[in-house]
């Protein structure tokens, strides 16, 4: 029997209710000894309320109750707010006259697809061996956090453990790549002098030092789901979609551009591997004892990442990318396989400040753009792929690749198309009724989308003029 079991004995002669902290020996009306104590316990929230000190030794005055009483912070869920968390906070004050935590975290309530709380008497919880079994622990672990805003509920899917599942094999691959480019004498050194760095590190250090902030800022203020996302963001888009992808190019090369490279990106790995280990605990232990970067005998105990506070000029790399990013989008819209390799047209007269940073980058364009090589001219050769960035304009020239007459046709009709769709989405989010009666989320989801037909126009107009 699990609980406090009622204080209360049946005298089984005269039928009295002995009341007792302790077992009576005999019944207090007649003095007979024939006494049967009830078999009931008390509701389960009278002994959980008693939580915070009795497990610590109490009534007895302990070392763990001078040491962890009170304690900082209570997680739970905020069905049992009156249940449990306002009865401790009572029993504290009576008891141990104070109160028992500082903070209470609440948690959103997990539901399933159709709303409902996942109980075992519905039986549509799933067992979470099966999931770690399928998904791996931590995979289960960061899939959950990615979908629990603070005290909203939440709405169990199997695909968010799959995203999860996936972002723990993305971190073990990253890592991977990095581990079998260590060669055997290869010593850490951490980064390497400011004037050392190339604009693809400056960029990824800058990101680094306000994922670091945020992150610190975040868990400090209890913002665990905005923090998951944050360094999803940093480590699978940042770091591994385009910090990773660029220094290949410097891996290939060795010597010291290679020693450079790998320094930086070990350094980065360190520091995210410290921030996820509250959410993976396993795959960031286990990757952090395999790097020459281990300074501590567990990550557990490592020191948490500081910001560098130094200044990195992020925007030249930025540069870069978002003409690749581009050039990537072009080679989309026009169906061209990632094997072609085109030359790329700028106009002379609005990058001659930057044309030794392109030149310099002309290996990465190559290796993530397949660009040919880069021209200078001030009239753009057609058909080509119109390229804007800020007040700076480039063109991809697509020669034989594809039918012109036959994509003009498909892109006019595709922005007819487009038109109609914000025609609509105007006149829908112009409507009284639609804006009073609508979800706040739904008419900034509809806002969003008219935003984004709109850029994407503009966009399909400016490939029409190089066509």
């Amino acid at each position: 029997m699990v609980g406090h079991r009622i204080p209360v004995w049946y005298c089984q002669d005269c039928g009295h209710l002995n009341v007792s902290v302790d077992e009576p020996a005999k019944c207090e009306k007649c003095g007979s000894s024939n006494l049967v104590q009830d078999e009931d316990v008390l509701d389960t929230w009278f002994s959980s309320w008693l939580w915070p000190f009795s497990t610590l030794g109490w009534p007895k005055d302990t070392e763990e109750l001078k040491v962890f009483y009170p304690t900082d912070i209570l997680i739970t869920g905020w069905d049992i707010l009156f249940f449990w968390v306002a009865r401790m906070i009572m029993a504290g004050l009576f008891f141990m006259k104070d109160i028992p935590f500082r903070y209470v975290y609440l948690n959103g309530l997990i539901r399933d697809e159709k709303r409902r709380k996942m109980s075992k008497s519905l039986g549509n919880s799933p067992d979470p061996l099966d999931l770690f079994k399928e998904y791996g622990v931590d995979g289960v672990r960061i899939g959950l956090m990615l979908i629990s805003p603070e005290g909203k509920d939440v709405i169990f899917s199997l695909k968010r453990m799959e995203v999860g599942r996936n972002f723990a094999n993305k971190i073990w691959n990253a890592s991977r790549l990095l581990y079998l480019n260590l060669d055997k004498n290869f010593e850490y050194k951490g980064l390497p002098q400011k004037e050392e760095l190339c604009e693809e590190d400056e960029w990824i250090l800058y990101h680094l030092d306000r994922v670091i902030k945020f992150t610190t800022e975040g868990i400090e203020k209890f913002d665990f789901n905005g923090v998951a996302k944050e360094l999803f963001d940093f480590f699978w888009h940042k770091f591994c979609d385009w910090y990773l992808e660029v220094i290949k190019v410097r891996i290939r090369k060795g010597g010291k551009e290679k020693e450079n490279a790998l320094n930086i990106a070990l350094f980065v790995l360190d520091k995210v591997l410290r921030m996820l280990h509250p959410y993976m605990p396993f795959i960031t232990e286990e990757i952090w004892q395999k790097f020459p970067f281990k300074d501590a005998e567990s990550i557990m105990i490592s020191e948490w990442p500081e910001p560098l506070n130094q200044e990195f000029d992020y925007k030249k790399f930025e540069f870069i990318k978002q003409i690749i990013e581009q050039i990537r989008e072009i080679r989309g819209i026009f169906k061209i396989k990632t094997s072609e390799r085109l030359p790329l047209y700028a106009k002379i007269s609005e990058i001659e400040d930057i044309k030794d940073l392109i030149e310099r980058k002309a290996e990465i364009f190559d290796f993530l753009a397949k660009v040919e090589k880069i021209e200078y001219s001030e009239e753009f050769p057609k058909p080509s792929g119109a390229i804007f960035v800020g007040d700076r304009h480039f063109a991809l020239f697509l020669k034989d690749v594809f039918d012109a007459t036959k994509e003009k046709q498909r892109i006019e009709k595709e922005i007819k198309d487009l038109e109609k769709r914000v025609s609509s989405l105007e006149k829908r989010l112009k409507n009284p009724d639609f804006l009073e009666k609508a979800p706040y989320e739904i008419i900034e989801r509809e806002e969003k989308r008219l935003k984004d037909f709109k850029k994407k126009i503009e966009v399909l107009r400016n490939h029409l003029k190089y066509l």
